[in-house]
């Protein structure tokens, strides 16, 4: 068997033909890469945006917390204050040894007066007419109890 060998005509056109396909194929795949370049580019902006909207909502649910921490905190506070008003009426009510009553033992409820810190009824008790004293606010100190109670 011969071997025939190409010329360098032949040689140098096999060679252009390969760097065509070669160059072919880069220019193929350089246009894929770009077209997943603007791909992920797309999803990289869309999930920014929902990254921006998650932060957005996590904020407002820091906020929300916030606001009901110190709701909650107003209100153990304000209950704290009444308990210890409250205290400190019941304890004074039975040192001075005045009477409680119950709101449902008084018949004839009848609107006296009102003023910023009580209302006044009269009412009938146990056949007698009274006067009833409501107080609108029990955050007092122990000098406004005193107060109510000597009026």
């Amino acid at each position: 068997m011969l071997k025939t060998y190409k010329s360098r005509k032949e040689i140098n056109s096999d060679y252009r033909k390969r760097q065509k396909e070669r160059h072919k194929t880069i220019e193929e795949e350089l246009i894929q890469l770009r077209q997943n370049v603007l791909r992920l580019e797309t999803q990289n902006e869309l999930l920014k945006n929902q990254i921006k909207i998650l932060e957005e909502r996590l904020q407002n649910n820091n906020n929300i917390w916030f606001q009901y921490r110190n709701v909650l905190m107003i209100n153990n506070s304000i209950d704290k204050q009444f308990a210890n008003c409250s205290e400190k009426l019941e304890r004074f009510l039975k040192e001075s040894n005045i009477k409680q009553f119950d709101y449902s033992k008084f018949g004839d409820l009848r609107d006296i007066g009102k003023g910023r810190s009580a209302n006044v009824y009269s009412t009938i008790f146990k056949g007698k007419m009274y006067a009833l004293k409501e107080l609108n606010n029990l955050h007092m100190d122990e000098k406004t109890i005193l107060q109510y109670v000597s009026e």
